[in-house]
């Protein structure tokens, strides 16, 4: 269950149509594969509970079904997720924006701040993931060549002793 403030812009729900969804204050919005996996629609409601904690089981009605198709998630309102936690104002993950000249400083300087346990850069994931892909795209490329050039020898010698 993520915890959205509202106002967010960096992580938000969005709709099928890639528009904003407005958080409701005691509802959750779920993905559309979790809709279809739990069978509920908006109305319905959902029993949640902490994994982590002593917090009671609590029943949540689906506000909103995001259009979010690539996984199973819930996202709800930051007070509300934290409440279900047992936490407070506790915050475990935080999205920033930098420009391209500040990143190298800030994430100099993130390992050093208490608190924090992980930082990353999400413009040199992104990189590494396309550099990491193109090897492997160049790769199987190779391997299909040497392939299709042995089965073009053997047809060549098979037609030969023919």
């Amino acid at each position: 269950l993520v915890g959205l403030d509202e106002g967010a812009r960096l992580h938000r729900v969005l709709d099928a149509d890639n528009r904003p969804l407005a958080l409701q204050p005691e509802s959750i919005a779920i993905t559309a594969i979790a809709a279809r996996r739990l069978g509920v629609a908006p109305g319905d409601l959902l029993w949640v509970q902490s994994l982590e904690g002593a917090e009671p089981a609590r029943a949540l009605r689906v506000g909103v079904v995001a259009g979010n198709f690539i996984g199973r998630a819930a996202y709800a309102p930051r007070r509300l997720a934290n409440a279900l936690a047992g936490e407070s104002s506790a915050y475990n993950t935080v999205r920033l924006q930098v420009s391209a000249d500040r990143r190298a400083a800030l994430l100099q300087a993130v390992p050093l701040l208490p608190g924090i346990a992980a930082s990353g850069d999400t413009t040199r994931l992104l990189a590494d993931f396309r550099d990491t892909t193109a090897r492997n795209l160049l790769v199987f490329t190779g391997i299909l060549s040497a392939f299709a050039a042995a089965i073009s020898v053997g047809i060549e010698i098979g037609r030969a002793h023919v």
